[in-house]
């Protein structure tokens, strides 16, 4: 792995227009990911555009002026839009950051492309009117970002993908001739030409930093929040067994960095919208449970979403609400997709979920994944509800351990407790999260995401 990372960090080295990629339905790792990854190579002196598979949840709207936004080329995979809620761009200035910074770029023309996304944000953020918005509704118009031309660009970099159809261009990713991939997934398919896959991360973003830290690349504001958003999101605000002592290292360097930690986590999840809070009820109001407990599933319907108007954000969360179930092990929670089909999202504390995922089609992480499926939200969830029960079964009957010390499970499922003696915490909030990483590999567990990190959300 680390002759994988040196081959990717000396590609980003020689490369001089890059065009960067995030996953569909990009979530807060991926789009935290995507901002300081952005800035690092703007710092080198790149050229650097982005293209997303999705509209930006309004959860992690603060993010979207950071970006400097391209649409997809003619004949790629065509970006989910607002059917299925969200905003394709938006600039709120309640969160972390409030005001896009002045470009950091080579090339003059940069400025031109800032503008024009910067326009386009104000556009998609005009005031709401009494009326809500449909999911159905089409999207703001994207004139104002330029289309992405693949013969301008040396490089392309997949940041949080797992596989090359999760991509905004799907399969045509892997026909340039200079492709990169960093990731966290374990399901990862090394689909592009240099792969870095660091399964143990606990999210991408981490990984970014330390290409940063690699690069010798000195912090900024907008890099600080952007990751601290990443890690936040995928660790779930410091609580999933992915939490490392690494992690809150890197909260410490990036809270010194002017990371607006107390914002950024009331924001993503504490606040829930009135839509949100409404699809919850619809969610809770179809829970069921299995005959032990120990599964539950629930769905929300296409009459749910043609009555309530949500957006992409917010189903944030919903799964999650289900898992914090007393005596549910694994969960799933199935929405219907306004253009047809359902999207399930499917967590666990100790069960094998991706394996699940797997069967229909879908995968991402161990304990937190998620699947397509043509059938409709309500035929998903019992299909599931089998599925799941039967990964809960082959657990070992002393699963979990109410020792105070067990401080988690790794993929074997033996108990990991707490780092021995030797194992030291970080001296300073400037600790290099990779000596960390070194210091806490024997604890480290693989990465359980946030609820739309998974390999098909």
């Amino acid at each position: 792995m680390q002759n994988d990372k040196e081959k990717l960090l000396q590609s980003l080295k020689n490369a001089q227009r890059i065009l960067l990629c995030g996953h569909e339905n990009p979530d807060g790792d991926c789009l935290g990911s995507l901002v300081a990854m952005q800035r690092m190579l703007a710092h080198m002196g790149k050229r650097a555009d982005v293209l997303l598979a999705g509209p930006i949840p309004h959860t992690f709207e603060g993010l979207g002026p950071f970006l400097s936004i391209v649409r997809p080329p003619e004949g790629a995979n065509e970006a989910p839009g607002p059917i299925d809620g969200g905003r394709t761009l938006c600039a709120p200035t309640s969160t972390g950051i409030a005001a896009a910074p002045a470009p950091v770029t080579a090339e003059p023309a940069t400025a031109a492309r800032v503008q024009a996304t910067a326009e386009y944000t104000a556009a998609a953020c005009a005031p709401a009117t009494a009326e809500p918005v449909a999911a159905e509704s089409a999207p703001p118009s994207d004139s104002a970002c330029p289309p992405a031309n693949l013969a301008d660009y040396d490089t392309l970099l997949a940041l949080d993908c797992a596989s090359a159809e999760r991509t905004p261009l799907g399969e045509a990713f892997t026909l340039h001739a200079n492709t990169l991939c960093m990731d966290h997934h374990v399901s990862n398919t090394r689909f592009a030409g240099v792969n870095w896959v660091d399964p143990g991360a606990a999210a991408c973003g981490l990984m970014v930093l330390d290409a940063a830290d690699a690069l010798g690349l000195a912090l900024d504001e907008t890099m600080a929040n952007a990751l601290f958003v990443a890690l936040c999101t995928d660790t779930g605000r410091f609580s999933f067994q992915n939490t490392t002592p690494a992690c809150f290292a890197a909260a410490a360097r990036l809270m010194a960095a002017e990371a607006d930690i107390t914002g950024w986590q009331f924001h993503i999840f504490s606040q829930r919208s009135a839509a949100s809070t409404r699809m919850m009820g619809r969610m809770l109001a179809t829970l069921q449970r299995s005959e032990d407990g120990r599964v539950a599933v629930a769905y929300t319907t296409a009459a749910d979403n043609a009555e309530i108007h949500p957006q992409e954000g917010d189903f944030e969360g919903l799964v999650d609400v289900l898992r914090n179930i007393e005596g549910v092990e694994a969960c799933a929670f199935v929405r219907a997709r306004s253009r047809g089909g359902s999207k399930g999202s499917l967590r666990a504390h100790h069960a094998d979920v991706q394996a699940v995922a797997k069967q229909l089609g879908g995968g991402g992480h161990v304990r937190a994944a998620g699947c397509d499926a043509a059938e409709t939200s309500e035929q998903t969830a019992a299909i599931l509800m089998p599925l799941l029960q039967k990964a809960v079964d082959a657990l070992p009957s002393a699963k979990v351990s109410m020792d105070p010390k067990v401080c988690g499970q790794g993929a074997d499922g033996q108990e990991l407790r707490g780092p021995a003696p030797s194992a030291q915490m970080p001296s300073g909030p400037v600790a290099s999260v990779q000596e960390t990483n070194a210091k806490a590999s024997r604890a480290q567990t693989p990465a359980t995401p946030n609820p739309d990190s998974e390999a098909r959300p």
